[in-house]
């Protein structure tokens, strides 16, 4: 078996643009939940849970560029994070939001093919 292929400039700025793209999403919508608590009241569980995934997802953006896993990772605790209550208040919710989950999986499992690229031929 041959060593894969380093990833090229491209994959790299690829993977970099779609995870910073999905991180700018997660704290939209993190801020977005934390405005409108200003008007509404939120559970404490919304809160305790709100403000460490805005943390994460802010400091992956700010300090983990050269880190892709780092940067998955705390995406993947934001969604997560924010999807645990609305399951738990609602566990009929869930069927909505593995549905909504189907895109983004295809998103992000064509960002994992174009990133490793194509094996060589042999």
């Amino acid at each position: 078996m041959s060593k894969p292929l380093p990833a090229p400039r491209a994959a790299f700025n690829l993977e970099q643009g779609s995870s910073l793209l999905f991180h700018g999403g997660l704290l939209l919508i993190l801020l977005g939940r934390m405005a409108f608590a200003l008007v509404w009241p939120m559970p404490a569980l919304d809160w305790c849970l709100t403000i460490p995934a805005a943390a994460c997802s802010l400091w992956a953006l700010l300090r983990s560029r050269q880190q892709p896993g780092l940067r998955w990772t705390a995406l993947a605790f934001g969604v997560i994070s924010q999807a645990l209550p609305v399951c738990l208040r609602r566990p009929d919710m869930l069927v909505l939001l593995l549905g909504a989950a189907v895109p983004v999986l295809i998103i992000i499992g064509m960002v994992v093919v174009l990133i490793r690229g194509r094996q060589p031929s042999r």
